[in-house]
């Protein structure tokens, strides 16, 4: 018998599934057990997968992982032992094993992730079924879009006095932040999102219950949510949106950008998706209070932003004199490549407070613009 087979029959011996023959006539090497006995033990509540542990030695704490079946699901829990709390939860179907089992493990490996169903603290166990059955619950009840529901802890919601989901019939799963009364934040979530931040949510104060809004909280999503949309469409036919005196949004080649001038300069652009700029105009409504302003940029900015969004042609440019492109790991290791007097000079600081000056010739500056081996493009 191999050294590994006989590894694997000590833990089956040890936790009690099976008893070695004691046949002295009987020599044969025990097959080695398959995914599908695997997927027995597993169903059959006798074993239960663990394949990461992580210790928080600064916090005194440690988080255990389980992935276990009951109640015809398929479980995985992050558990923190010491607070006796669970931090992360999702669930699936039975379906799901058979398919993880062959794809993420090895057959060999499989005795090293296995432990016995007995080990799983009963806290978990307990908790888990009611969380998942809340939360599943939930989502049933926000099919109807009159549904809200108040989530009672919401780890990141900036101080709001209330924090709502719900379904819109048109946009999806919404969050709302609520700041004394009024809308301060509407966020779009895909329904994956939505059902990890409401397990999250039930996972810590089981307590959530539906709730009720008011009439005026949801005529104010609607006010925001449609100035917002006018707001993109009309960045989208061609106009500029103003956030502050040197930030603005525009489109581009039916393409996004949010722009950066400083001192009548453009200094760069990126581009964005337009779910992106909705979020943000959202944002820009809705907790900054402000109402969109549109605005002609000068004819120096828009020159200046038709460089930097002129990606096919920055060699030209660079060459021209027109920009600069440059990067770098942090603030005293940057460095910068432009066009003085007939040469390519590449420029920068070597991160120990020197500086260094080199030529390039054409070739690696064509070889860095295709590789894109840069972190920035400015105007001079």
């Amino acid at each position: 018998m191999s050294k590994l087979f006989e590894a694997w029959y000590r833990i089956l011996e040890k936790i009690g599934l099976i008893k070695r023959r004691s046949n002295p006539k009987c020599d044969v090497t025990p097959a080695l057990p398959t995914f599908r006995y695997y997927f027995e033990q597993l169903t059959d509540q006798k074993l239960y997968l663990t394949d990461y542990v992580q210790t928080q030695a600064f916090k005194g704490s440690s988080k255990v992982r389980y992935i276990f079946v009951t109640n015809q699901l398929l479980y995985d829990v992050f558990y923190e032992q010491e607070k006796k709390k669970i931090t992360d939860l999702s669930w699936t179907s039975l379906e799901s094993l058979k398919v993880m089992l062959p794809r993420v493990f090895s057959i060999d490996r499989m005795p090293s992730v296995l432990r016995a169903f007995s080990e799983i603290p009963a806290d978990v166990l307990t908790r888990v079924p009611q969380i998942s059955q809340k939360v599943d619950g939930i989502i049933k009840a926000l099919e109807n879009p009159s549904q809200w529901i108040e989530l009672k802890y919401d780890h990141d919601h900036w101080g709001q006095t209330k924090v709502y989901i719900h379904n819109n019939e048109d946009r999806g799963y919404c969050r709302i932040l609520v700041n004394e009364l009024a809308v301060s934040g509407i966020e779009l979530w895909s329904p994956e999102k939505m059902k990890d931040r409401l397990t999250e949510s039930v996972a810590a104060r089981p307590e959530i219950e539906d709730a009720s809004a008011d009439m005026g909280l949801i005529q104010e999503c609607e006010r925001i949510w449609q100035l917002a949309n006018d707001t993109v469409g009309r960045i989208e036919s061609g106009e500029v949106l103003e956030i502050d005196s040197s930030y603005f949004y525009l489109c581009h080649e039916d393409k996004f950008f949010s722009a950066y001038a400083y001192l009548g300069k453009a200094e760069r652009a990126v581009e964005y998706s337009k779910s992106r700029v909705l979020e943000d105009v959202i944002d820009f409504i809705a907790r900054l209070k402000k109402t969109p302003k549109f605005i002609t940029l000068s004819e120096d900015i828009k020159g200046g932003i038709a460089n930097i969004l002129d990606k096919k042609n920055y060699f030209n440019l660079i060459r021209e004199g027109k920009i600069r492109i440059g990067g770098g790991a942090t603030s005293d290791m940057q460095w910068s490549i432009q066009f003085k007097d007939g040469v390519f000079v590449r420029t920068g600081d070597d991160g120990d407070g020197n500086t260094y000056r080199n030529f390039l010739d054409e070739e690696t500056v064509k070889d860095i613009i295709e590789k894109k081996r840069f972190g920035w493009v400015k105007n001079n």
